[in-house]
């Protein structure tokens, strides 16, 4: 599943690897937001350089271990995981840190101690929370240079058998085993209608739920 992209977002992954500003990623849990970061990293001139993930830290996050992870990526790429969830004083300690090491964080290599692309990810209406107070503008403002904004698989049912015959080559590595060759009629049907709260890992998870033999299979 780490792999699979589909449709536009293939183009839109290889268009922004050209560039280095940072990118704010935002949508629905389970809609591959980390898989498109990696995947941002992998096309880019950065790809043989560290791809480090910040989780939603705790208060306890210091600007000497921020410091330390930072230098653990240099000339690589940093995602700020689920950042809407960043406390405000780790929110304060990023503002600081990104725009005071040497100068402006987002400046020319040259300028600033670390050469680290800043790729964010967060769920849906980040800016809802900054009007809300829970987010620090400016924080919001460094990190959106460009945005992109993930789609449910509710919106992209024409991707599903896309995704459905991908996993299962990964399943079975036989291209013939495609969705509208061993699934039934109404199985198929059932797949492309069903709303999927989970997303695509949703619909990853189903395939291994259908793929696996039956107690009967078994014996």
């Amino acid at each position: 599943i780490a792999q699979c992209l589909v449709g536009s977002e293939m183009c839109i992954e290889t268009d922004l690897a050209l560039f280095d500003f940072p990118i704010l990623i935002q949508g629905e849990s389970g809609t591959q937001r980390r898989t498109l970061a990696r995947a941002i990293h992998n096309f880019s001139r950065r790809h043989h350089y560290p791809f480090s993930v910040l989780h939603s830290p705790g208060n306890d996050l210091t600007e000497a271990s921020l410091l330390r992870l930072l230098a653990e990526t240099n000339h690589g790429t940093l995602v700020l995981s689920q950042v809407d969830r960043f406390p405000l004083s780790i929110q304060d300690l990023l503002v600081n840190v990104l725009t005071n090491v040497h100068g402006n964080f987002f400046s020319a290599p040259e300028t600033r101690r670390f050469d680290v692309r800043i790729i964010a990810i967060a769920d849906d209406n980040l800016y809802k929370k900054v009007e809300k107070g829970t987010f620090l503008r400016e924080l919001f403002h460094l990190l959106s240079a460009s945005e992109l904004q993930t789609v449910p698989i509710r919106r992209r049912r024409e991707d599903i058998p896309d995704l459905l015959n991908y996993f299962l080559l990964q399943f079975f590595h036989n291209t013939d085993m495609t969705c509208d060759r061993i699934f039934s009629e109404g199985l198929l049907r059932f797949l492309k209608e069903y709303a999927y709260p989970g997303n695509i890992h949703e619909l990853y998870l189903s395939l291994i739920h259908i793929s696996e033999p039956t107690d009967t299979e078994r014996s």
